[in-house]
């Protein structure tokens, strides 16, 4: 596991994280595979350190926003079309499964069988990070 920034560490322990929390992921993976999702090792070892956090922020220069995100990989899974998903797979070359969403809702947080994290929605797909700590400090900073 990468190091995360103070800041972003800060931001998960509101929403309850800690350096030992650890979920079954089991629910998760019952859910996404019966919604016709691969759910690869990267996918569980994410979810497992960081699964069911739901983090609010507040943005520098925008003080009246507030940014909801969540790592709910059962809610993302039923925010999108698994077609949908696929078709975002097509475009990066990879098998992406939900592993959250960002944006208030408007983006589906996705990773690969390799651990980078994608952001997708209405067609399009970013990578975000080579790995779940580096989309969250992305997503953290504001810059996703």
């Amino acid at each position: 596991m990468a190091a995360l920034s103070t800041g972003a560490a800060e931001l998960l322990r509101r929403a309850g994280w800690t350096e030992s929390y650890r979920i079954d992921t089991g629910r998760f993976r019952q859910v996404l595979e019966s919604r016709g999702y691969t759910v690869h090792r990267p996918v569980l070892e994410f979810l497992e350190q960081y699964g069911g956090l739901r983090v609010q922020m507040r943005f520098l220069g925008r003080p009246d926003h507030v940014e909801h995100w969540h790592l709910d990989a059962e809610e993302a899974a039923g925010s999108f079309n698994v077609r949908d998903v696929h078709e975002m797979g097509l475009q990066v070359g990879a098998q992406l499964c939900p592993i959250g969403n960002a944006c208030n809702g408007h983006w589906l947080l996705l990773m690969d069988e390799r651990g980078r994290v994608f952001a997708g929605g209405e067609g399009d797909v970013t990578l975000l990070g080579d790995s779940g700590e580096a989309a969250i400090e992305d997503i953290c900073h504001g810059a996703g």
